[in-house]
């Protein structure tokens, strides 16, 4: 398990279908990490789409960018992306090298579900 200590941890599961609360958590996960404060957040169910560097370029929210911007300075300001192994291979074997290697989006790494599960035993998280 991952010991790293986080100050807040975001779990982003809100996939294509309901890309309004991705950008919401995203959008939130930036005005934390704006803030000096060590962020992680965790894609897990349709969420693990975002780990491809080919989604999340367009608008959908007035007023909000896209998830490719918010992303983009999260990882800018050092924020940590995890992605669940399962769902990962669920909706990223697209994404897959010659090698077998995923060719995820910059910053992201692979974790359990169970890591982020214990983690929001010992930091605020937020779920969207």
């Amino acid at each position: 398990m991952n010991t790293e200590n986080f100050d807040v941890q975001f779990i982003i599961h809100s996939g294509k279908e309901q890309e309004s609360k991705a950008v919401l958590g995203l959008a939130t996960a930036l005005a934390i990490a704006s803030t000096g404060a060590k962020v992680v957040i965790f894609f897990t169910l349709g969420a693990a789409i975002w780990a491809d560097p080919n989604c999340g370029k367009n608008k959908v929210v007035s007023n909000f960018d896209s998830i490719d911007f918010y992303m983009n300075l999260l990882f800018e300001m050092n924020a940590t992306f995890e992605g669940c192994t399962t769902c990962i291979e669920l909706h990223c074997s697209h994404l897959k090298d010659n090698k077998n290697n995923f060719c995820l989006r910059p910053g992201f790494r692979l974790a359990g579900l169970s890591t982020a599960a214990i983690r929001a035993t010992r930091i605020k998280t937020l779920t969207f």
